[in-house]
């Protein structure tokens, strides 16, 4: 990131000072883990086909298909008229759940009953994403795409990042399905991530504020 910034700007690195979304967020407050209700998957956001909610659908499509036991729950303002037919198309099946747009506590609960986020964006301007945050923050397995920060963004908060370029339904789904995920999804597992959330959460902070002090200098 430290290097971008040099070649898009200009500047000596030692002028560059990189401050994380997540400074601006709150600690996990300790959230408990998951009740066991079965399995749950989900994507949250502004809905378009280029944030991945297209393949988050056709993943949910695909495993509907294999008869797998679990649900999903999508969430969010629909931006892409295109996404309409194929959202009220699953809607049909008692597996699927649309909420429209979630706010406040309505989104805290949302992530609190989420166990897998899958966030397989392709959008060419995709940084980082504060919604991978939030579902981090209640110990939720990410699975998400490549594109801008979210490789490092979802390694450090224990999920798994899949190739933008050559990520495809079928593989995810088989993923979702495997002997890693239902490790992952285990409690002392997901206390891991929390932890992750908080630590990174804290390191954040304090480059936050390290640029206060600095600039008030």
């Amino acid at each position: 990131m430290q290097s971008r910034l040099q070649s898009m700007y200009s500047v000596d690195a030692s002028e560059i000072r990189i401050v994380s979304n997540l400074a601006f967020q709150g600690p996990s407050n300790g959230e408990p883990v998951k009740a066991k209700t079965g399995l749950t998957v989900g994507h949250l956001a502004n809905l378009t086909v280029e944030k991945g909610t297209g393949f988050f659908l056709d993943v949910v499509k695909e495993l509907i298909s294999r008869g797998y036991s679990f649900r999903a729950s999508l969430a969010g303002p629909i931006i892409s008229n295109e996404l309409i037919t194929p959202i009220e198309n699953l809607t049909e099946f008692q597996s699927f759940e649309y909420l429209g747009s979630l706010y406040g506590d309505s989104k805290i609960q949302y992530f609190g009953k989420i166990d897998i986020f899958i966030f397989i964006s392709n959008y060419s301007n995709e940084a980082e994403p504060l919604v991978l945050y939030e579902a981090a923050k209640s110990g939720t397995l990410l699975i998400t795409s490549s594109k801008g920060c979210m490789s490092s963004q979802t390694s450090s908060l224990g999920g798994f990042v899949f190739d933008t370029s050559s990520i495809s339904v079928v593989e995810i789904a088989d993923f979702i399905q495997s002997d890693i995920v239902t490790q992952k999804l285990k409690d002392q597992q997901v206390i891991d991530r929390i932890q992750a959330y908080d630590e990174l959460f804290l390191k954040s902070r304090l480059a936050l504020n390290s640029l206060i002090s600095e600039l008030g200098k």
